[in-house]
């Protein structure tokens, strides 16, 4: 039997719902960088006017899908969560990344919000990531649902609590991976050079 966070960091197919054309959007950077990233499995751009992104068809709701994504990456709305989550089980999808704020730590009608998420998650079993969250990343296998670009797979993992921090860390790690290569391309150079004199 698979672990349970199987479908989160090891997905097979991934649903990006709130896929969306324009760049600025979260569901247009996450489809990017799943193709970019090289991620292997099948990818499921989900958006209502339907169309095509990156090569992809898009289909116009979660029910459309012909295959069975086991990780959805929910790009939408706040208030439209707990109707994306309930498709994602009848789907048999097991694993969420919810993307949206504005729950619990907006106040009391965000703790309502939250309330029949938490209630699905207990009913169906789905895995959740999330809300309010940056997304998850396991460069191995390719799996971007940060939508960063530009970063390698390396030998580190990271789990943390706060995406800020999570981001800050990449961007100091890919700085400093540049500066590393950099360096190295200028002492090959000066190693050639002084080989040819």
């Amino acid at each position: 039997m698979a672990h349970p966070l199987e479908s989160i960091f090891n997905p097979c197919g991934v649903a990006v719902i709130g896929a969306s054309r324009d760049p600025a959007k979260r569901g247009f950077q996450i489809v990017r960088a799943l193709k970019e990233s090289g991620y292997p499995g099948d990818i499921y751009p989900v958006n209502p006017k339907g169309g095509e992104l990156f090569g992809l068809p898009m289909a116009r709701a979660l029910p459309e899908i012909k295959g069975r994504p086991d990780l959805a990456v929910i790009c939408t709305p706040v208030q439209t969560v707990p109707a994306v989550l309930e498709d994602c089980a009848r789907k048999g999808t097991r694993g969420a990344v919810i993307l949206a704020s504005e729950f619990r730590e907006s106040g009391e009608e965000g703790r309502a919000l939250e309330s029949p998420i938490s209630e699905i998650v207990r009913r169906t079993g789905i895995r959740v990531v999330g809300p309010n969250t940056s997304g998850v990343l396991n460069l191995p296998l390719g799996l971007n649902v940060i939508g960063v670009r530009g970063i390698r797979p390396g030998r580190l993992a990271l789990l943390v609590q706060s995406g800020n921090l999570a981001l800050a860390l990449m961007t100091e790690a890919m700085a400093c991976s540049q500066h590393r290569r950099k360096g190295e391309a200028r002492l090959q150079l000066a190693q050639q050079a002084s080989q040819s004199e």
